[in-house]
C-alpha cells in the first residue's frame, strides 16, 4: 500500500487529509466546517456499518441515564446522550498531528491520564463490575463468546480438520485491536518515537533472512509465529499470545504474554 493510499484509508494523524472531514484542506478556527452535518455522522462513515475501519467498541447515541460521569465527559454529552465526541476529543489529533502524540494517545481519548487505554472506561463504569470483561480469558479449546467478540466477528470454532475460524471484527490494521486497550509504545528497547510506524522492524513483512530463521525456529521448537493474515506482516499477536494455553493456563510471563522466553531468537540469530 502506498503512503497516499494509507492516508486515504485513515485520515487520522495525517496533516494532508484534513479535507476528509472538513471542506477546507487546511481548516483553522472560524473556517473548519465539516462535510457532514455533525462529527458523529462523519465518524460513522468509516467506523459504522458502512465503513471498513475499526468499529467502536462502545455504542453511540446512548442516554446517560443515572450513570455518574466525570465533568469533562459530562460536558461533552449531546442532550444527555453519549456520542463519539463524548469520549474522543477530535481536536487533540488535529492540534497534535505527529507520531509522538499518536503513540501517547492513539484514539485521542478525552483527558486521557493513564497509559492503559482501558482505564478510561472506568471514568464512567464501575471497575469491579467490568473487571471480568477480559478478552484474553478462555482457553483455546473452550473460548468464551462474550469476550471473543471483542476481537473476532464471531466466537472462533474449533475443528479437528479445518482448524479455527479466526475472522476479525475489523478490516484495517490488526494492531488496532490491541491499541483499543493497550498503549502502543516503541519496543523492544532502543526503538524511537521518531520512527514512523511503517518503518518499525517489528511491524513489517519479514525479510527473506528473517523468514528463513522463523522456519528454522518452528522446525526446531514446534512453535510457529502467526503473521497478519491480511498482509503477511508481523503484528502484536506474532510475539504476544492473546489467549490462554490449551490446558487453561495463562501465557507466560503474564506481564507481556510472550509466546516464548527467548522469543527474539525466533526471528534473529544470536
Amino acid at each position: 500500500m502506498t503512503a497516499q493510499a494509507a492516508a486515504n484509508e485513515s485520515p487520522h494523524w495525517n496533516k494532508a487529509t484534513c479535507d476528509t472531514c472538513h471542506f477546507d484542506v487546511s481548516p483553522v478556527v472560524g473556517n473548519a466546517a465539516l462535510r457532514q452535518a455533525t462529527a458523529e455522522i462523519g465518524c460513522m462513515e468509516c467506523h459504522g456499518d458502512r465503513g471498513g475501519m475499526l468499529a467502536c467498541r462502545h455504542r453511540s447515541d446512548l442516554p446517560i441515564g443515572d450513570l455518574a460521569v466525570t465533568e469533562y465527559y459530562g460536558a461533552a454529552l449531546d442532550g444527555g446522550r453519549i456520542t463519539c465526541t463524548t469520549c474522543h476529543d477530535l481536536t487533540f489529533q488535529c492540534n497534535n498531528p505527529n507520531v509522538a502524540y499518536s503513540f501517547q494517545n492513539p484514539g485521542f481519548l478525552r483527558n486521557r491520564v493513564s497509559h492503559d487505554t482501558a482505564d478510561q472506561c472506568f471514568e464512567c463504569h464501575d471497575a469491579q463490575r467490568y473487571a471480568a470483561l477480559n478478552p484474553h480469558a478462555g482457553t483455546i479449546n473452550d473460548p468464551l463468546e462474550s469476550t471473543c467478540l471483542l476481537c473476532h466477528r464471531g466466537a472462533p470454532q474449533s475443528a479437528a480438520a479445518a482448524g479455527r475460524d479466526v475472522s476479525y471484527n475489523m478490516q484495517g490494521d490488526l494492531n488496532d485491536m490491541c491499541r483499543g486497550c493497550h498503549d502502543l509504545r516503541p519496543h523492544p528497547t532502543g526503538m524511537s518515537f521518531s520512527a514512523k510506524p511503517e518503518g518499525w522492524v517489528h511491524l513489517a513483512r519479514p525479510s527473506i533472512e528473517v523468514a528463513a530463521q522463523m522456519e528454522r525456529w518452528e522446525a526446531a521448537t514446534g512453535l510457529g509465529l502467526p503473521l497478519n493474515p491480511n498482509n503477511g506482516e508481523i503484528y502484536c499477536a506474532t510475539c504476544h499470545d492473546p489467549h490462554e494455553s490449551a490446558d487453561g493456563g495463562q501465557a507466560q510471563p503474564p506481564e507481556d504474554r510472550l509466546r516464548a522466553d527467548n522469543i527474539c531468537q525466533a526471528c534473529h540469530e544470536k
